[in-house]
């Protein structure tokens, strides 16, 4: 498929083992009724003479938006559909079955947009639809002709989809059966194979098709005749199917029809198909080496090495492709040499599967990407780059030497990340045998660089390619570490192969301090009512300061779609630079959380947390997010006594109704910070901020408006705090 825009370059695989319909397959009929209730039936569009272009699309999927958003579609619906020539039909099919209308009026997050907005062809919400046409990835797009046989056309241009009309098969004559597809095993095959050939036949005349000869050659000789009987009408298709042939070594296989209704077939062009099944490469080596070279979209790539149960023995590359994520372990580098060895238990047969997300390959359109796997000697026993979804290579090794005690670090699925003053964990690995021996033992180590953490002995039972998580012993940490797995030995020697025996780092990060009176300062973008955010004490769950509208917590879009905007909504202006100050009541850990509703962050702006000392805590400029979450250590602010030169301090009338007044003496010249929190640690307002002369001062602030309840007022001068509680009781 093409790239239509850099921006959307990630296909969303749906499944990891359907496949889509082979080009030159029968089209299943459906009938679907679009969003203005009219109903649609593919053989009666088909019969019309009409070939039919079926996209099958989600609504949160970005290639799909992009190709919808290209108009190729609305072209040949125009100029060759009802509008046009009546020559194709257009229907475009939302196969999420998580999706709906509002989706498809792009009136919910998730959703790219309004996709009826300038759409003349029909819009079909069926899922079903979908999963009849086995579809493993969006978007996917048909060309039917009208004897129903189906090809995948990709994002193509109109003109090109228009051009796919030419290759159609169409009825001719009165006796003429057409071969449209092979339908056995074909391909690359290990050691021997034991299958039936088979072929979809079609009915391409006019008369009805009530016998038929076929015949199969292997290597040129026939091996097989069978007279078929039945009733077929014009462009109905049936199977025929031969008995199991079984093959050691690559062969040639032909199928041929002979006769139609006992007579010559009148069109013999299409009467012959062919295909090769292909011995796989054979090395004596049990150790192999990959080597995959990236196209211009590495994250696009996943690969597994496979053994004879089907079972994974290594991976690589972006395993987020069944998600439309990006794993960790994703290629990154475009154009990039990645190497992987590979140990090869025992004789056997292996197989090597590569898959591309975006249905292109690796080569050669996008970047001239490939892969290797050779053996010791340097011979090569798989390669390619140039497939579409999915290409799977087997080889098999044979006379090997065998590689008997090999365990692997496969992942780590224990806590990690920041922390506050000490964590304690229990390390969980997986762990695989990729040996030919069971493992019952083996030795595993943590550690923080060349420093042993611990050493742990595992026990049990461990088949060979089985895999099982080991929980490590608790492990306490109180400073920022890397944490490395290694396993030392296996069964209680060396480890055979050392390749795989490394894991991580996994980072556990001490959380930065962060100290007394925090200032929270953010520059909205023209959404500012999306944004909230919460400086909340993990200790005991409390919030200690809150800003922005509460009611985006969710997550979820609906204060945004809910009013179209911003206007009147609660929360921070659009477009504005906001600052807020607020007190850290107790020493404790916290979490500073921010979220933007909508799902896309600040699309301009940014903000920062800085503290008292003048620390940078978090500096993020605009980018897109859904909730960002940073851990600090905080440290409340000193209290003493008595602030230097201040000899008395009185706050009255305690309990508060309508003002509150504060009375010191200072025996020399001050400067004074004055303000006003509530017991979430919020500030309220700022009752002074100036130089105060020695002598007795007297400071009033209007309370009127707090509601019932404590409060707090802090005076700050040179680094030092004095706390006063007073009550507000109306």
């Amino acid at each position: 498929m093409r790239k239509i825009l850099t921006l959307f370059i990630a296909l969303f695989f749906l499944t990891s083992t359907q496949a889509q319909l082979a080009d030159g397959s029968y089209a299943p009929n459906f009938t679907g009724v679009d969003i203005n209730g009219n109903t649609w039936e593919l053989y009666d569009l088909l019969d019309q003479g009409k070939s039919v272009i079926i996209d099958v699309s989600a609504t949160w999927c970005g290639p799909c938006w992009s190709y919808h958003e290209s108009g190729e579609l609305e072209t040949v619906y125009d100029t060759y559909g009802p509008n046009g020539t009546e020559e194709m039909m257009v229907l475009w099919i939302e196969g999420d079955p998580t999706t709906g209308m509002d989706d498809i009026l792009g009136t919910t997050a998730s959703s790219q947009g309004d996709w009826t907005a300038g759409t003349g062809f029909p819009i079909i919400d069926d899922n079903s639809i979908a999963e009849l046409y086995e579809i493993t990835y969006y978007p996917t797009i048909y060309h039917i002709c009208q004897n129903r046989t189906v090809r995948e056309a990709g994002q193509i241009s109109a003109a090109d989809l228009y051009a796919m009309n030419a290759d159609c098969e169409v009825a001719a004559g009165v006796n003429n059966v057409g071969l449209l597809v092979y339908e056995g095993f074909e391909g690359d095959f290990c050691q021997s194979l034991t299958f039936e050939p088979a072929a979809f036949f079609q009915n391409l005349g006019t008369s009805n098709v009530t016998a038929a000869e076929f015949q199969l050659s292997v290597d040129g000789t026939v091996t097989e005749t069978i007279n078929w009987t039945g009733d077929i009408s014009t462009y109905q298709a049936e199977t025929i199917t031969f008995s199991s042939i079984t093959v050691n070594q690559t062969t040639d296989l032909s199928i041929d029809v002979l006769s139609v209704n006992a007579n010559t077939d009148e069109d013999p062009g299409n009467n012959l198909i062919s295909t090769q099944v292909v011995l796989a490469p054979s090395t004596n080596d049990n150790l192999a080496t990959l080597t995959i070279i990236t196209d211009n979209y590495p994250t696009e790539t996943y690969w597994e090495l496979l053994d004879g149960n089907g079972t994974a023995l290594y991976t690589g590359g972006n395993s987020g492709i069944f998600s439309g994520t990006t794993s960790p372990d994703a290629y990154t580098t475009v154009g990039g040499t990645y190497e992987q060895q590979l140990a090869l238990p025992a004789d056997g047969c292996f197989d090597f599967v590569i898959r591309d997300a975006f249905g292109d390959g690796i080569c050669c359109d996008y970047g001239s990407g490939s892969y290797t796997i050779t053996d010791q000697m340097g011979n090569v026993i798989a390669q390619g780059g140039e497939f579409e979804n999915i290409e799977t290579k087997p080889f098999e090794v044979s006379g090997g030497t065998g590689i008997f005690n090999n365990g692997g670090l496969v992942n780590y699925t224990g806590v990690d990340g920041d922390f506050c003053t000490e964590i304690s964990f229990d390390p969980v690995v997986s762990v695989q045998n990729v040996g030919a021996n069971d493992i019952t033992s083996m030795d595993i180590e943590a550690r923080d660089g060349a420093t042993v953490l611990q050493s742990f002995n595992w026990t049990g039972t461990l088949a060979p390619a089985s895999a099982a998580n080991v929980t490590m012993n608790t492990i306490t940490l109180s400073q920022t570490t890397d944490v490395t797995f290694h396993i030392i030995n296996v069964n209680g020697v060396a480890d055979a192969y050392d390749s795989n025996n490394e894991y991580g780092a996994v980072s556990f990060i001490r959380a930065a301090n962060a100290n007394e009176m925090l200032t929270f300062e953010i520059t909205t973008d023209p959404w500012g009512c999306e944004i909230y955010w919460e400086f909340i004490n993990t200790d005991n769950g409390t919030i200690a300061a809150s800003g922005g509208n509460p009611d985006a917590v969710a997550g979820s879009g609906a204060i945004y779609l809910a009013n179209g905007g911003c206007d009147g909504q609660p929360g921070y202006a659009n477009e504005t630079t906001v600052t807020e100050t607020f007190s850290i009541p107790v020493d404790a850990c916290y979490e500073f959380k921010i979220i933007d509703d909508y799902g896309d962050g600040l699309t301009a702006g940014g903000y920062t947390l800085t503290d008292a000392d003048g620390n940078v805590l978090i500096s993020e400029p605009a980018g897109g997010f859904a909730e960002r979450a940073n851990l600090f250590e905080g440290k409340s602010a000193v209290a003493v006594e008595n602030i230097e030169s201040a000899e008395a301090w009185n706050i009255f009338p305690n309990p508060a109704q309508d003002i509150i007044r504060l009375e010191f003496t200072l025996t020399e010249q001050l400067p004074l910070q004055v303000e006003l929190y509530n017991t979430l640690g919020k500030q309220i307002q700022t009752i002074a901020n100036e130089n105060f002369a020695m002598g007795v001062h007297s400071l009033s602030a209007d309370v009127s408006l707090l509601p019932n309840g404590m409060y707090y007022i802090n005076v700050i001068s040179g680094g030092q705090t004095t706390t006063h509680k007073f009550v507000i009781s109306k």
